[in-house]
């Protein structure tokens, strides 16, 4: 539980707004609501701040309204209804944030030792204040606050990945059912880790969902835009993104500091999509003490000029990764010395689910270091402690008992500070980037992956160029159907024994033999033998498949079989795993080699993240440096139009040189200064 997310609030872009000196002329009622937030094409960015009744003296809402990129503003229960008619009035769209889940907003509002709300009663005086136009955010972090679904999760304890994800949808529908007299209203929902994407995103009465990000307490960038974007996908919703200040490394927020680390969450997150953000901590943006704004609002205001005057595109996302909707996982972290699902359910890994820490590892190198309460050693004093509810620690006030008091082993057992506090004043007298100690994940072919669960439709998946199956799927007629038309279409389908069995001798023009062996060395496409231990199943190929990989002993290790346009191929180690890592070398080049064939930007450099966004005007690529070193490397994009003459630097506006190779590629050196972004795009 983050102390100031009570008063955590949402971004959104507004373009109607037009302002002169300060001051909104032309004030009119908000757009259209439901109009508003489902017009993808007209807004595709959305600023909300949030606002409460303590801040009617600061120059908040004067830098709101003067920026013009704000939607609108997230306000509390307590907020009176002429207030909010004021600020409605002003031309900004109303988001209510306010629990409904019944348990949990009794031990929200116990634990903070204040008056709990009547729910009904709030929603009723922001209906009369707004006509009935305005959204209610009912669903916060639920699953990653001590005093929703975790604390249920501690206290019943379910044993099953089953369970756990039957617990977690009735949790969300008891939220949602607290809520249905007001059916009305748009439900927004906010999460906190990936694993709960697609559950929030099947729930029909859910028009957006995002993802908190940016806090050390949850798992990382990537990952979470791959889930909520697959999900969103999946089921037709809206995604975003919630933009955390707070550091539990320092046990406080990062308003002071300077800001590259957010800086780049916030252009990274954009390129990928995100329809909205949500910035945490309104009382932080301006410091009281002498009315001046802090540091995190020069980013702010650039990162709106920005997105108001670029248009992004359409993200390139060729890959599609299935799982099962009981899957739980979320990335592990680093000093994690169990693996476990379903986080405070603890639920031990089962089979199959250690080759999702294999591949997300290799394709965001160093992902798994994102969640990170520890980048300064151990403290000589836990006072201040450390943060009070996260997967790294539960305080006593959290625990529902005894027992479930918890605080993971310090990865070192020493450290560079005395004491929290000690660290964030540090760091603020000298002005130190946050981004030396809070590590992202790298791209090792581009941010290019959508997350779905076996629920998605076959239209949806025929979007896709590659398919990979991961987990304990089961390949039903149902699935093979989809799988099918995906590849008469064009898609290649990857799939490894153990959701291959036996009975799939037709689908994948081989029969298994079911005795695991053990090998010794592989060959791909008749090279040179790699040595590497591993387990598999021998099989015999049929007329119609052929073997791309081989065992040393000259037995079929990857197996390819057409379909139409494309293609399937089935590997036979199971799971993909491996013997000394999560994911077999066999299985990484073969992943290498197909994504490479269809990845629509190729670098050479130093490790960076990277991914590309197109449209009939231009195709643009994000290079995000998330090291300490200037980065001078090389982007290869694929494909670019023969129309794009131009190629420049977006946001320092630097024409750039680029070289058009026969092979189809548009070649540019960059240089990237360290922890920063550039966009680079090539246009008419």
């Amino acid at each position: 539980m983050k102390p100031s997310y009570i008063f955590s609030f949402l971004f959104f872009f507004l373009t109607s707004h037009k302002v002169i000196s300060g001051q909104q002329i032309n004030l009119k009622p908000p757009l259209l609501f439901q109009k508003a937030i489902t017009d993808k094409k007209k807004d595709t960015c959305r600023i909300v701040f949030g606002w409460r009744p303590s801040e009617a003296d600061s120059p908040l809402l004067d830098w709101i309204i003067k920026g013009g990129y704000t939607w609108g503003i997230e306000l509390l229960h307590d907020v009176p209804v002429s207030t909010i008619s004021e600020l409605q009035a002003k031309g900004l769209n109303i988001i209510l944030y306010q629990l409904s889940h019944p348990e949990t907003v009794q031990r929200y509002y116990t634990q903070k030792n204040r008056a709990i709300p009547d729910v009904e009663l709030t929603v009723n005086q922001f209906k009369k204040a707004t006509s009935g136009n305005f959204v209610w955010q009912h669903i916060l972090e639920d699953e990653s606050c001590g005093v929703g679904l975790a604390q249920e999760f501690l206290s019943l304890k379910p044993t099953t990945h089953r369970e756990a994800y039957e617990m977690t949808e009735k949790y969300f529908r008891k939220s949602i059912q607290a809520s249905q007299n007001q059916d009305k209203i748009p439900h927004w929902a906010v999460a906190g880790f990936a694993n709960t994407a697609h559950i929030l995103a099947k729930q029909p009465e859910i028009a957006l969902l995002s993802i908190e990000r940016a806090n050390d307490d949850v798992d990382d960038l990537q990952t979470g835009v791959s889930f909520f974007r697959g999900a969103a996908r999946q089921y037709g919703k809206m995604w975003g993104v919630d933009l955390s200040l707070w550091w539990g490394a320092i046990n406080g927020c990062i308003q002071n500091l300077p800001h590259l680390y957010h800086k780049r969450h916030l252009y990274v997150s954009w390129f990928s999509g995100a329809e909205h953000f949500r910035i945490e901590g309104s009382e932080l943006f301006f410091d009281k003490s002498n009315a001046q704004p802090t540091a995190f609002v020069k980013c702010m205001d650039d990162f709106g000029k920005f997105i108001k005057t670029h248009e992004r595109g359409v993200p390139d996302v060729p890959v599609a990764i299935i799982l099962p909707e009981d899957h739980g996982w979320i990335t592990p972290p680093y000093w994690q010395t169990k693996n476990t699902v379903w986080n405070y359910a603890n639920i031990p890994y089962r089979q199959g689910q250690k080759a999702l820490d294999g591949f997300f590892s290799l394709a965001f190198p160093g992902s798994n270091f994102y969640m990170d309460p520890f980048p300064f050693g151990k403290y000589k004093s836990e006072n201040p402690p450390i943060s009070s509810f996260a997967l790294s620690s539960i305080s006593k006030e959290f625990a529902p008992s005894v027992e479930n008091v918890y605080h993971a082993e310090y990865p070192v057992n020493f450290g560079q500070y005395d004491y929290r506090n000690h660290a964030q004043k540090i760091l603020e007298i000298n002005q130190i980037e946050t981004s030396n100690h809070r590590p992202m994940g790298n791209s090792r072919w581009g941010d290019i992956f959508d997350i779905f669960t076996t629920e998605v439709d076959k239209t949806t998946l025929d979007a896709y160029k590659v398919i990979v199956l991961f987990d304990q799927i089961k390949l039903d007629e149902s699935m093979m159907q989809k799988l099918q038309y995906a590849m008469e279409n064009g898609a290649t389908v990857i799939c490894a024994a153990g959701v291959l069995t036996p009975e799939h001798t037709n689908f994948i023009g081989a029969e298994i033999e079911p005795v695991l062996r053990v090998g010794e060395a592989w060959s791909l496409n008749n090279n040179k033998m790699v040595n590497e231990p591993f387990r598999y199943f021998r099989s015999r190929l049929s007329k119609n498949a052929k073997s791309l990989a081989t065992t040393s002993s000259g037995h079929p290790l990857i197996i390819e079989k057409k379909y139409g346009k494309g293609k399937l191929i089935s590997f036979m180690v199971p799971w993909f795993e491996g013997a000394t890592l999560d994911i077999s070398n066999a299985a990484l080049q073969l992943f290498d080699k197909v994504i490479s064939d269809i990845q629509p930007v190729k670098i050479e450099g130093l490790p960076v993240e990277f991914l590309t966004t197109k449209s009939d005007q231009f195709f643009n690529v994000v290079i995000s440096n998330n090291s300490d070193q200037v980065w001078n490397g090389k982007i290869m994009a694929r494909s670019v139009s023969s129309q794009f003459s131009k190629c420049k630097e977006l946001i320092t506006s630097k024409k750039l040189n680029f070289i058009r190779k026969k092979d189809g590629f548009s070649e540019v050196e960059v240089i990237v200064p360290p922890f920063e972004i550039s966009v680079i795009s090539w246009s008419k």
